[in-house]
């Protein structure tokens, strides 16, 4: 595991996340507990599926590109 101060760590937070991206979350996950430490950053609970459901769909099919399309011409 790499540790990494909290300046690195905003400089470089894209690399950090591809770097997650890739699996290789240990440099990443350090640097944030660091902040978290330092009280720069909140780190939250695991990820629950559950929670994040999709809604709805609340638009007819075909209807929100129409109305996409419309505001970008």
């Amino acid at each position: 595991m790499r540790a990494v101060g909290i300046r690195e760590f905003k400089d470089k937070l894209s690399h950090y996340v591809r770097l997650v991206g890739t699996g290789e979350s240990d440099a990443a996950d350090a640097a944030l507990e660091e902040l978290a430490l330092r009280g720069s950053a909140v780190t939250g609970a695991p990820h629950d599926l559950r929670l994040c459901r999709p809604g709805p769909r609340i638009l007819p099919e075909g209807r929100r590109t129409e109305l996409l399309d419309g505001e970008r011409a």
